[in-house]
């Protein structure tokens, strides 16, 4: 929460303190978090607190960091709540070694519990860390260490369940109503580990989100200007997971990054381009509230409008079957070819679901309204053979040539000037700037959201998971 106004004094007497608290426009950082309402209700969720709350217990950090300074080899000390099912939080201590000293762990503890009076306020957790985390002006920057308490949190439930065997990664954010997600990783898990994580994490007050580590769920390579980006869940016929939407983003930005890029080729590893989302995990996530999947599905959105935003040529290559979501994807390539017996259409509507990524915007700049209305309408597969003569598809090409087309194709552009092709897709994408454009692309989120209180969803991703058609 920040504020502005007469009441709020200019900030410190020396400017280089204000950096981070006050803004150059006279913006003051307060600590509170929240988020205001449609009617301009400012309702407050919290404030980053640097008390730990121990099963009623208002512990003060400093009563564990002035015990731990007094042990010799320690610099510094900080200590924040680590989350637990039980307390609500426990004491963690984060440690940082003076200059070439190795510190013993063991005694270090043994100290703790003998100095500290208080039992509740012993810590749980010593970590070791080679330096504080600081704000401009100095002060141990708390939010960081929680984050990091967090993380353990999670190392320590996955090795209690799993011992040694099954590495967490872990991430820490927030969400737009500033409030905690954890998205942990897991690598050498099972599906029911996975279970057994979410499960054994549930009552923390932070929401958590398991997944199991794939094979690198984008694949990317690189050679004479040209990246070639592939969907890597063939499993699951590239079924857009969370993860996935995640490794493109990253990969996306990688590749705006790379010097000499001049074209991007997008294409899908197996049998199909994109199944579109993965509705086996819409259902979970809607099973946690109907934000969660919001979020979920403007984060996608998002990362879509990345890939329009190229600022070079970007072609899609269809190996098999693109639908929905995977049809989203395609649209924001510039240049679509596809392998013969290729199948596409929006699907959206076969099992519930409301167009999320600019597929109402997109699909119709593309070909006739006709015949847009028709794949959003009867949600069904169309050959690419018939989608090349609608002007969606520029060529199609037997499945063993489609790659070597590809590239041939963007070998092509690589030889043109690249400052003209970038000037002329700024040019030709000029609408796709247009504020209004924006706006009916963000509108698919409301529309979402009123669908939410409907049926037709509920029985769309149950039918899916059965594995019937749903009847509507």
């Amino acid at each position: 929460v920040q504020v502005k106004g007469p009441q709020v004094f200019p900030g410190y007497l020396d400017p280089a303190q204000n950096a981070g608290t006050l803004a150059a426009d006279g913006w003051l950082t307060t600590g509170d978090v929240g988020y205001l309402t449609k009617d301009e209700r400012l309702i407050l969720t919290g404030r980053e607190k640097d008390l730990i709350v121990r099963s009623g217990h208002n512990i003060d950090p400093a009563v564990i960091e002035d015990v731990a300074n007094t042990f010799p080899g320690v610099a510094a000390s900080a200590a924040v709540g680590m989350p637990d099912q039980y307390a609500g939080e426990v004491p963690t201590l984060f440690v940082v070694p003076a200059k070439g000293v190795k510190l013993d762990l063991d005694a270090l503890r043994r100290h703790m519990a003998e100095k500290v009076p208080e039992p509740p306020a012993r810590p749980r957790s010593v970590l070791v860390i080679d330096a504080l985390p600081v704000t401009a002006v100095g002060k141990v920057f708390k939010p960081d260490l929680r984050d990091r308490a967090i993380a353990e949190k999670v190392r320590l439930e996955a090795e209690a369940l799993f011992g040694a065997g099954v590495t967490p990664t872990v991430e820490v954010s927030l969400d737009s109503r500033k409030r905690t997600v954890v998205r942990i990783v897991l690598a050498g898990a099972t599906a029911e580990q996975v279970a057994q994580l979410e499960a054994a994490l549930a009552p923390l007050p932070q929401r958590c989100e398991v997944s199991r580590a794939e094979a690198e769920p984008i694949g990317l390579s690189f050679a004479e200007g040209i990246a070639v980006l592939t969907l890597n869940r063939p499993e699951s016929l590239n079924a857009m997971s969370q993860v996935m939407m995640r490794a493109l983003k990253a990969r996306v930005e990688e590749v705006a990054r790379l010097e000499g890029i001049r074209a991007v080729i997008v294409t899908g590893a197996g049998k199909g381009f994109s199944a579109g989302g993965d509705l086996l995990e819409f259902e979970r996530l809607l099973a946690q509230g109907k934000t969660v999947l919001l979020e979920t599905l403007s984060y996608n959105m998002d990362v879509v409008q990345m890939v329009e935003d190229l600022p070079v040529p970007v072609i899609g290559a269809v190996n098999g079957v693109a639908v929905a979501g995977g049809l989203e994807l395609l649209l924001a390539c510039d240049i679509l070819i596809a392998a013969e017996g290729a199948k596409i259409g929006d699907g959206h509507a076969r099992y519930g679901v409301v167009p999320a990524a600019g597929c109402t915007v997109r699909l119709p700049e593309k070909i006739a309204p006709g015949n847009a209305a028709r794949l959003f309408f009867s949600a069904e597969l169309v050959p690419a053979e018939r989608l090349r003569d609608w002007g969606l598809i520029t060529e199609v090409v037997p499945r063993e040539q489609l790659m070597e087309r590809a590239m041939e194709m963007a070998r092509a552009i690589a030889k043109a000037s690249p400052e003209v092709n970038r000037h002329v897709k700024a040019l030709t994408a000029a609408a796709t700037r247009d504020p209004g454009r924006a706006a009916r692309i963000k509108a698919e989120l409301t529309h979402f959201t009123e669908h939410l209180e409907g049926r037709d969803l509920q029985a769309g991703l149950a039918a899916f998971r059965a594995k019937k058609p749903p009847a509507f």
